[in-house]
């Protein structure tokens, strides 16, 4: 459910409230205060060429559309991903709708830096797309099509640190700036019905929800100790447990932590720090909750 709706849906507990023409959007910053990642349009058609074809991970089954799939809002829509055939994720996949407005620090626990980070990332963890870069560059190299655009636009043979730029490309198109929400703080005053502004006074006011989902992406972009519920799948599915483990084994991670861990364990599986234990990033307008412990 998408944060910048969800004053449509608080609006069901102001119900006996008299109905608004107009409601204060002091506290709300458009999409429009953001800088958009600029791409070549070769670049981006290529990208997207490249997200759609299974022939980019090892058995040539999987492509990035497979957990990022635009029917279902650009994830999986389950509440724990797939994996690889053969694995098991142990996270949902996110959105990555408007990702490319986020920053530094993808992914739950922020241990990305950018999204061709998470493009190389995501190909070679075994667990994701598990393919070698240098086994999916060269199956673009004899693929005439992909040949000829990467000559085209770089004047090289296909190589895996372009292929990585295509696709973050590609993925960086994918902006939604066009909600009604979007649509009344541009000026469109019957965007919204009265109901959803009702909600939106409840979002900002009554209810505090801008102490953290503030922003044009309706987030601080902090990381707050909001934990997560147990998910009987994530603590008692092997496949998944050992992705868990072998990721918290290559962070170098301390054992005696995570072998006692039921859920999530959030920012900490990046900085190692206690305190990050169940800390978690706002989720922004365009993210779900991180439902890898529901």
């Amino acid at each position: 459910m998408f944060l910048r709706n969800l004053s449509a849906l608080l609006c069901m507990t102001a119900t006996g409230v008299a109905a608004q023409q107009s409601a204060d959007t002091a506290s709300f910053t458009p999409m429009s205060a953001l800088s958009r990642p600029t791409a070549d349009a070769e670049v981006s058609e290529l990208g997207k060429m490249l997200f759609f074809d299974p022939r980019l991970s090892g058995d040539s089954s999987t492509s990035c559309a497979e957990c990022h799939d635009p029917s279902a809002g650009w994830t999986d829509g389950s509440d724990l991903a797939r994996g690889y055939p053969g694995t098991k994720h142990w996270r949902n996949s996110q959105t990555i709708v408007n990702s490319a407005l986020l920053g530094s620090g993808l992914h739950w626990d922020a241990s990305l830096g950018s999204l061709s980070d998470q493009v190389s990332d995501a190909m070679g963890a075994g667990f994701v797309a598990n393919i070698d870069m240098l086994l999916a560059e060269e199956r673009l190299r004899q693929i005439p099509e992909y040949r000829n655009r990467f000559l085209s636009i770089w004047g090289e043979e296909p190589s895996k640190e372009h292929l990585a730029e295509a696709i973050a490309a590609y993925e960086g198109t994918l902006i939604s700036d066009d909600s009604p929400f979007d649509r009344y703080l541009a000026g469109d005053t019957g965007a919204m019905p009265a109901a959803a502004l009702r909600g939106m006074d409840i979002f900002s006011g009554k209810a505090n929800c801008t102490a953290c989902h503030s922003g044009p992406l309706l987030s601080d972009g902090a990381f707050h100790n909001i934990s997560v519920p147990v998910n009987p799948e994530f603590a008692e599915d092997p496949l998944r447990q050992v992705t868990f483990r072998y990721l918290m084994r290559i962070r170098g991670l301390d054992q005696n932590v995570y072998d006692n861990l039921d859920r999530d364990p959030g920012l900490y599986s990046t900085t190692d720090d206690p305190d990050d234990l169940g800390a978690f990033r706002t989720i922004s307008g365009h993210s779900e909750r991180p439902r890898c412990a529901t």
